[in-house]
């Protein structure tokens, strides 16, 4: 045999062996699939400017989504429903930039969230998407129906500040002062008081801060109150007209 047929036959035999090594490297590590399944999404988004908290925050609230079960698998550290769903992601849109942002990640079972970080004034809109490990559901509403109008709210200033009732000398309220001038109870309140006389509920220009005896009607009942206040001095008159 030739040496050129000799070196050709050691290659081929050398190949052989590296494809032989090449098919027994085997792994430990798992193969996941691949879900192709998105969840179902949420239903009956809704945002509201939380009551009596002085614009500091939005409440939301939703249906959950028809794949978050109630049973549970767990899968190393993480928890999971029994469909594979894994939580929900909170987004919020601002009207004003059109930018979204991401507010919070929560887990399965949730229907409820605070925003405590919108801005008073700033209208939002929020979304709230449900997710498994390859997939997420946006909420997707027609624009303008009830149900997009329900997810949109803004933070609002609505603590009630009670007015400041005026007081006398002897720390007691004073009545008939209608026209807030001076620091008495004076003739330009009468003037005031006597061109809503006579008139009661039903009546055009019937005002109930005339009404001092409150039964529907400005009559002699009221008149006598307030002559029992005229020319009473308004100890906190600037306080008064501040609130």
């Amino acid at each position: 045999m030739r040496k050129g047929s000799f070196a050709l036959s050691v290659c081929v035999v050398c190949l052989g062996v590296l494809s032989v090594q090449a098919e027994l490297v085997t792994t430990d590590e798992p193969v996941r699939s691949i879900d192709n399944i998105p969840p179902a999404p949420v239903s009956g988004l809704t945002a509201i400017d939380t009551p009596e908290d002085a614009g500091g925050s939005i409440s939301l609230g939703w249906e959950l989504s028809t794949d978050d079960r109630k049973v549970f698998t767990t899968f190393g550290d993480v928890v999971v429903t029994q469909s594979g769903m894994r939580g929900y992601r909170v987004y919020r849109l601002n009207a004003d930039t059109d930018e979204e942002e991401l507010l919070a990640v929560l887990s399965a079972g949730s229907n409820a969230y605070v925003d405590l970080t919108a801005e008073a004034g700033i209208t939002y809109i929020y979304s709230v998407r449900p997710f498994d490990a390859d997939n997420e559901t946006d909420y997707l509403v027609d624009i303008g129906s009830a149900e997009d109008l329900a997810r949109i709210a803004s933070a609002l200033d609505n603590t009630f500040v009670p007015p400041v009732e005026p007081v006398g000398e002897d720390g007691l309220p004073v009545l008939g002062w209608f026209s807030k001038g001076g620091d008495r109870v004076s003739f330009e309140d009468f003037f005031l008081f006597a061109d809503h006389f006579g008139l009661g509920e039903g009546d055009g220009t019937y005002d109930p801060l005339y009404d001092l005896v409150p039964n529907g009607k400005i009559d002699f009942d009221d008149f006598f109150l307030f002559a029992d206040n005229f020319g009473k001095t308004i100890t906190n008159a600037d306080v008064v007209r501040g609130g």
